[in-house]
């Protein structure tokens, strides 16, 4: 897919939750994660977001999603700044909507992995750039679109 359709499908959108995508944006997203899959195993450049740089903000421990993510965007060409919260002013009383505005002027997108699933709807509604889930009390979207793609792979649909 040309990085060009890529941008633009996804420019302005966050990545919450499933329930707030329809059944289209989940397969097209589910598709796209098995081209990508299938383009490394083969080795195949696909660095259709040569040049950003996103932050990834990991307020919970992980190590799956982390190194999944952090692998994922340099196969993209996406370079990744890891935030620890302790090292953030959010930490000491600055405003969400203050830190959100700010990442959004240095980076190209947001990935975070934190708990009330409120904290990633404040950070959406304050950042224009895209905000993806890597997991709330709520919602683990990256680990479904995981699950739906092997399914897909497995048993070649969802009935």
């Amino acid at each position: 897919m040309p990085a060009g359709i890529m941008r633009n499908r996804f420019r302005g959108k966050d990545y919450l939750a499933f329930k707030d995508m329809n059944r289209e944006e989940i397969e097209f997203i589910v598709d796209l994660s098995l081209d990508f899959k299938k383009k490394w195993a083969a080795r195949e450049p696909h660095e259709y977001l040569k040049g950003q740089v996103w932050a990834a903000l990991f307020e919970k421990n992980s190590t799956r999603t982390r190194n999944a993510f952090q692998r994922a965007a340099a196969d993209l060409g996406i370079t990744t700044v890891y935030l620890r919260p302790d090292e953030l002013q959010s930490g000491r009383g600055e405003p969400l909507k203050d830190t959100a505005r700010m990442f959004d002027r240095y980076y190209d997108g947001l990935f975070i992995r934190t708990f009330g699933h409120e904290i990633v709807e404040e950070y959406a509604k304050w950042m224009d750039h895209p905000v993806i889930n890597g997991l709330t009390t709520l919602a683990h979207p990256t680990q479904g679109i995981a699950d739906l793609m092997t399914i897909k792979e497995k048993k070649g649909g969802y009935k």
